[in-house]
C-alpha cells in the first residue's frame, strides 16, 4: 500500500472554501441577485472537493478501509451529483419544486454512507450483541422522531411523497447510527479519524433533518444560517479521508480510549432509560396523540425488550464469572476457592452418613525445572497432562482441584469404612505410577513424579482448612522421604513442621551469612592408593540450628529455588581452594563439583564456569563437573553440546549416582561423559547381586572407555571385591570421611609424593 504525501492543496482549499462560505452566510450571503447561484455553487464545489479526497483514500488502502471508503465516495458521487442536479434546476427555475429529481442522489447518501462507515467498526459479537445493537438503533431512532423539530408526523408523512419519507427517514436513520456508532469502538487503524467523520454526519444529519422540517413550511432559502453546516460537514468527511491515507508517524490518533472509552458503556446502558425521559417529556409538553403517542409506545415496546436483553446479558455474564471464580483457566479443574467452597459440605456430608473421606494433596515433584528448560508453554503442556491423568482414574464423586502453580488436591469420597486408609494409599500409590509414565510434548520425552499426603476424615479432623493442612503437611515429609511416594498424616508430625518453617527461614542467607563450608573426600586409586582428587561436599552449621544434614536442607534448597545460588557459590568456593592449593605448591590437586539440573540447564553455565576458573587462576583440568543421569537426558542435545564446551576447558565430566535413575544403556552410550559413578546403593549387596551389576557396569564403562569410581566403599572387604571386579577409582568411609580444609590439606600433603594426574580423556 503506497503512503500519498501528507500535505493536499485539495484539502486545504477545502477548508478555505467552507471558511470563506461561512463568513458569506455570516455577512447576509450578499449579494440577494445571486444568491441561491453562490450558495449552491458552495455545496457543490465542497462536497466535489470532498469527494475526490474520499476517492483519493478508496484508491489508497486496501482491504476493510478500501471498501469503506469506497462506499462513502459512492455516498459522496450520489450527493454531489444530486447537488448539480438542484443548481441547474434553480438557475433555470424561479423555485425549485420539492421533492425534485436531485433528491434521488440525496436519499441515496446515507445509506450508502452508512455501508462504507460500519466497516470501519467493530461488528457486534454474537446474536445477543447485534440484537441489542439494533435495539439501540430503534429506540434512538423513535426517539428522535418524538422531537418535534426533527421528528415525524405520521399523518403528514402518510400522505408526504415517497422520496421525501424516503429522505426523512435515511436521515434520521443516518444521524441515529452514527450516534449508536459514536459510542461503539472503531478498528485500530479507524481511530485517527472516525471521531471527525462522527463530528461530519451528526452536522450533516441535523443540517438535512432541519432542512426537511423548514422546506416543507416553505420557510428555507439559500444563504440561511443552515447552509454552512452542510459545508463544514464535506470538509470534516474530506480531512478524515485525508487522514485515513497519511503515515501513521503523520498524524495524533483521536482514540475513542481514555475517559470516552469509560463514559461509551455507560452511555449505551442509559439509552433506553433517556428515550422515556425524552418520550415522557415530548407527552407532558401536549403533543398530538396521533403521532408521538404511537410513537411513545412504540418506543415503551422497545425498552421493555432492551431491558430484558440487558437482562439476559447480565445473567449470562454472571455465569461466566461464576465459572471462571471457581475454575482454573489453564486446566480447566476447579481451582482453591471451588475447593474451599466444595470441602466443607462434603466433610458435613461425610460426617452425617459416616462415610470417610480422605484429602490427598500432590506435589509434582521437579516441575520447575522443565518450565526453566524448555519454557512455560512446554510446561503448561506437561500440567494440563498430568491433571488429566489424575482425573481419568478418579470416580465420578471424587473431586479434583488445582490450588497452586503445580499442585493439586483430590478428596476421595465414600471411601470403605472398614479400612479407609488402605484404600487411599492404594488410590494414591496408583496416581503416582500413572503420573511416573513419560510424557511427550515436541518430540521430546520428559518425566516427574510427586509426592502425595494423605489426611483422614474424620478420623485426623473433621475441619476443612485443618485437613488440608494436615495433608500438606504429609506431603512435605513424602518429599522429605525422597519423592516419588506417599505418606499418611500423623499427628507426632507438628513439631517437624515447627522444626521445618524454622529451616526454610534459616536457610535463607545462609551463604552471605558464611555458615557454609567445604569438606573435601578424596578419591584414591583402587588399586594404589594413590589420591586422584577430592569430591567437594556442602555443609551448613547454623548458629540456631547447628549442623544441618544436606540430606535435610538440598530438597529445601531445591523447593524454595535457592539451589542455583548456593552451587554457584560452591563453585566459587572449590576454585577459590584450588588456587590457594596450587599457590602453595599443590599444583595437581583436584576437586569435582556437583552440579544441580537447574544451575545446569542456565543457558550461561558453561560461561559463568568459565569465567570463575579465569576468575580465580585455576586450569580447567583441576576441576570436574558431577551430573546426574536425570540432568542430562532431559535434553541429550543441549547436554552434550554443554559437556563438549565443558571438555573444551579442559574441565571433565561425571555421571553421578549411576543405577539409581534411569540407568539406560542408551543414554550411557549417547552421553559424552568422561567418568561413571557407581552409586553407592550398590557397596549394601556387594557380594550378591550388586557384585555382578558393578562387575557388568564396569566392564561396560571400560569398553565405552569411561573410567569408574564406585562410591560407598566403607571396608577393606568392598575395596578387595571392588579391586576383584576391575573399579578404577573409590570413595568412602573406609578411605576417608569428608575432611574440613586443613584435614584435606594435610591428607594432600601425605599423598604429595604418589598425587597423579588424571589420564587424559
Amino acid at each position: 500500500m503506497t503512503q500519498p504525501a501528507p500535505p493536499a492543496l485539495t484539502l486545504r482549499v477545502t477548508l478555505l472554501l467552507s471558511a470563506l462560505h461561512t463568513a458569506w452566510v455570516l455577512l447576509g450571503a450578499p449579494p440577494a441577485t445571486t444568491r441561491d447561484l453562490i450558495g449552491n455553487l458552495a455545496f457543490f464545489s465542497s462536497y466535489a472537493l470532498a469527494t475526490i479526497l474520499s476517492a483519493r483514500a478508496a484508491r489508497h488502502l486496501s482491504g476493510r478501509f478500501n471498501r469503506a471508503w469506497t462506499f462513502i465516495t459512492a455516498a459522496m458521487t450520489c450527493w454531489t451529483a444530486g447537488q448539480l442536479t438542484y443548481t441547474i434546476i434553480d438557475a433555470r427555475y424561479a423555485t425549485v419544486p420539492y421533492p425534485s429529481p436531485a433528491e434521488i442522489g440525496f436519499v441515496l447518501f446515507p445509506p450508502l454512507f452508512l455501508a462504507g462507515i460500519g466497516y470501519m467498526f467493530n461488528a457486534p459479537a454474537g446474536r445477543v450483541q447485534t440484537a441489542t445493537f439494533a435495539l439501540d438503533v430503534a429506540i434512538v431512532l423513535l426517539t428522535l422522531a418524538s422531537v418535534p423539530v426533527i421528528g415525524l408526523n405520521v399523518n403528514t408523512l402518510l400522505h408526504d411523497h415517497p422520496i421525501v419519507v424516503a429522505q426523512h427517514i435515511s436521515n434520521l436513520l443516518l444521524l441515529t447510527t452514527m450516534m449508536v456508532f459514536a459510542l461503539r469502538q472503531p478498528h485500530n487503524p479507524a481511530r485517527a479519524y472516525t471521531g471527525w467523520l462522527t463530528l461530519a454526519l451528526l452536522l450533516f444529519g441535523t443540517a438535512h433533518i432541519l432542512y426537511g422540517n423548514l422546506v416543507t413550511r416553505g420557510l428555507y432559502a439559500v444563504g440561511s444560517p443552515l447552509d454552512p453546516l452542510w459545508v463544514w460537514a464535506a470538509a470534516l468527511i474530506g480531512l478524515a479521508a485525508h487522514r485515513s491515507v497519511m503515515p501513521a508517524t503523520a498524524r495524533r490518533a483521536t482514540h475513542t480510549g481514555g475517559r470516552w472509552a469509560t463514559i461509551a458503556p455507560v452511555v449505551l446502558r442509559l439509552l433506553p432509560y433517556l428515550a422515556i425521559t425524552v418520550t415522557f417529556i415530548r407527552a407532558f409538553a401536549g403533543a398530538r396523540a396521533t403521532g408521538p403517542d404511537t410513537l411513545t409506545l412504540i418506543t415503551a415496546l422497545l425498552v421493555v425488550a432492551r431491558l430484558s436483553l440487558t437482562e439476559y446479558q447480565n445473567a449470562h455474564l454472571q455465569r461466566q464469572l461464576q465459572r471462571q471464580a471457581y475454575l482454573d483457566a489453564l486446566t480447566g479443574l476447579p481451582n482453591r476457592a471451588a475447593l474451599q467452597r466444595d470441602l466443607p459440605n462434603l466433610i458435613e456430608s461425610a460426617a452425617m452418613t459416616g462415610v470417610p473421606l480422605a484429602v490427598l494433596f500432590i506435589d509434582l515433584d521437579r516441575f520447575k525445572p522443565i518450565n526453566d528448560l524448555f519454557g512455560h508453554a512446554t510446561g503448561d503442556v506437561v500440567l494440563r497432562e498430568a491433571c488429566a491423568r489424575v482425573q481419568r482414574h478418579l470416580r465420578p464423586n471424587d473431586l479434583i482441584a488445582r490450588v497452586g502453580g503445580d499442585e493439586l488436591v483430590v478428596v476421595l469420597c465414600d471411601l470403605n469404612a472398614d479400612a479407609p486408609g488402605a484404600t487411599a494409599e492404594h488410590a494414591a500409590a496408583r496416581l503416582l505410577d500413572h503420573l511416573a509414565q513419560p510424557f511427550r510434548v515436541d518430540g521430546r520425552q520428559l518425566t516427574l513424579s510427586a509426592s502425595i499426603g494423605i489426611a483422614h476424615v474424620p478420623a485426623d479432623t473433621t475441619d476443612a482448612s485443618t485437613a488440608l493442612s494436615y495433608a500438606d503437611l504429609a506431603m512435605y515429609q513424602a518429599k522429605q522421604a525422597g519423592r516419588n511416594t506417599h505418606r499418611t498424616f500423623q499427628h507426632d508430625w507438628h513439631h517437624q513442621s515447627s522444626a521445618q518453617f524454622e529451616l526454610d527461614a534459616q536457610l535463607q542467607g545462609a551463604a552471605a551469612r558464611g555458615e557454609f563450608e567445604l569438606h573435601y573426600q578424596p578419591l584414591v586409586d583402587a588399586r594404589t592408593g594413590t589420591l586422584r582428587s577430592f569430591e567437594a561436599l556442602l555443609r551448613w552449621h547454623n548458629p540456631t540450628l547447628g549442623a544441618v544434614s544436606p540430606a535435610q536442607f538440598i530438597p529445601v534448597a531445591e523447593t524454595r529455588g535457592l539451589i542455583v545460588p548456593i552451587g554457584e557459590w560452591v563453585l566459587r568456593a572449590a576454585c577459590r581452594q584450588l588456587r590457594a592449593w596450587h599457590a602453595a605448591g599443590y599444583t595437581h590437586a583436584r576437586v569435582s563439583v556437583n552440579v544441580s539440573a537447574l544451575q545446569f540447564a542456565l543457558p550461561d553455565f558453561v560461561r559463568s564456569v568459565e569465567a570463575t576458573l579465569r576468575t580465580h587462576g585455576v586450569p580447567g583440568h583441576a576441576l570436574a563437573v558431577e551430573l546426574t543421569e536425570s540432568t542430562l537426558i532431559q535434553d541429550l542435545e543441549a547436554s552434550n553440546a554443554k559437556l563438549a564446551a565443558l571438555h573444551a576447558l579442559g574441565v571433565r565430566t561425571a555421571l553421578d549416582d549411576f543405577g539409581t535413575g534411569y540407568s539406560s544403556l542408551s543414554y550411557l552410550q549417547r552421553l559424552h561423559v568422561n567418568t561413571l559413578k557407581i552409586d553407592r546403593s550398590f557397596m549394601q549387596a556387594i557380594d550378591g547381586r550388586g557384585g555382578a551389576l558393578v562387575r557388568a557396569i564396569t566392564h561396560l564403562a571400560h569398553d565405552l572407555d569411561l573410567r569408574v569410581v564406585v562410591e560407598g566403599v566403607e571396608t577393606a572387604q568392598q575395596l578387595r571385591t571392588v579391586q576383584a571386579l576391575g573399579g578404577d577409582t573409590v570413595q568412602g568411609y573406609h578411605v576417608s570421611r569428608p575432611l574440613p580444609v586443613a584435614q584435606a590439606e594435610a591428607f594432600l600433603r601425605a599423598a604429595r609424593p604418589a598425587l597423579e594426574p588424571w589420564p587424559d580423556p
